[in-house]
């Protein structure tokens, strides 16, 4: 299977990367392939199915998958109550380019709408399990991945990220202004590069 991030760090490890900057270099001596669990392999199903594929869930995961659009509809009219939103991807990985414009790292956000007259945009994550998920706020992972859609379809005046998780009655979302996502950028730029650089600290 070939590698979409491309051996290069990705917003989805970006919390991992936080608390321990060493472990970007260490995974990539694993040589094993990974092994999905069930619960990830439902995971991707349901993820996949949102993204517009044509795929036959299961009683269970077409229940997952209407709970998650239907969340998603009312979030976006909270975020967009004239329904200006212009959906702009579902499940497209975006990168960031270091000073060589060269790829440095990557996100792949499973929903982003934006509306150009308000400059404003949304960035959904779907989590479909049942286990814990830090609060949007604090969310490492969606802070990337506001920088990603920031720097591809921006600048914004705003980026609302959010948490989309159906055992949970309502999503968690965080909302970043402009200065907000500028101290986000430099913020990844430096965490993304640092873990590529050898002798970081595990913890």
């Amino acid at each position: 299977m070939s590698d979409e991030r491309q051996g290069l760090p990705s917003a989805s490890s970006a919390g991992r990367y936080a608390v321990c900057p060493g472990s970007f270099l260490l995974e990539q001596q694993v040589t094993e392939p990974e092994v999905s669990s069930s619960d990830a392999t439902t995971g991707n199903r349901i993820h996949s199915y949102l993204a517009g594929e044509i795929i036959q869930l299961t009683e269970e995961e077409q229940r997952i998958a209407s709970a998650c659009r239907a969340m998603e509809d009312t979030l976006r009219k909270a975020v967009f109550p004239f329904e200006t939103a212009f959906l702009a991807i579902r499940e497209r990985r975006l990168w960031d380019y270091d000073k060589a414009f060269e790829k440095a790292w990557s996100g792949k956000p499973d929903v982003v709408y934006y509306d150009e007259a308000t400059a404003t945009a949304l960035v959904i994550d779907y989590k479909t399990g049942r286990g814990t998920v830090e609060h949007a706020t604090g969310n490492v992972q969606l802070r990337a991945l506001a920088v990603l859609v920031n720097l591809t379809f921006g600048p914004f005046r705003q980026i609302t990220v959010a948490i989309i998780q159906p055992s949970e009655s309502e999503p968690t979302t965080c909302t970043y202004g402009a200065q907000d996502l500028v101290r986000a950028e430099a913020e990844m730029a430096r965490l993304m590069e640092s873990v590529r650089q050898p002798g970081q600290p595990r913890v």
